[in-house]
């Protein structure tokens, strides 16, 4: 393994990495998108030419890197999951199937009938952009 780090080490610095080593560089190379390509041209035509050639054009035309972004968990928005939980509730789905089928169903149009039974207040309701209910007084008044 440190055969292969060291060969990394020289083709990220532009200098040739030993020949044996170029197919294991170029899989380990490919990972970030942006080298995708010149990986793929120099793998597609290695066993068919001059070695050397291929060798040269990877060190030389590179834009290797070796700092691979992490990928970012995207931004949840959490203030509708007693929805979600109730509507999984309401169908008898996992949250796993939720999501396969969230394509499916119309939201939208289920706030309303899932908010009447499961008796959702006005904060939830709020939340869901449903109207308001109407209540009475504490003299026994409509609102």
């Amino acid at each position: 393994m440190s055969e292969l780090i060291d060969a990394f080490n020289l083709l990220i610095r532009k200098k040739q990495p030993p020949e044996s080593l170029l197919v294991p560089l170029l899989r380990w190379c490919s990972a970030r998108e942006a080298d995708i390509e010149l990986c793929q041209r120099v793998n597609k035509r290695f066993f068919g030419g001059n070695h050397k050639v291929y060798i040269l054009e990877v060190a030389l035309s590179n834009t290797l890197s070796h700092f691979i972004p992490y990928p970012k968990k995207g931004a949840t928005d959490n203030k509708l999951d007693f929805f979600y939980k109730d509507l999984c509730k309401f169908f008898g789905w996992t949250l796993n199937e939720f999501e396969k089928n969230k394509s499916v169903i119309d939201i939208d149009s289920m706030k309303e009938i899932i908010a009447r039974n499961f008796g959702y207040d006005n904060r939830e309701r709020k939340l869901l952009g449903l109207a308001k209910l109407g209540g009475y007084r504490a003299n026994g008044k409509k609102q």
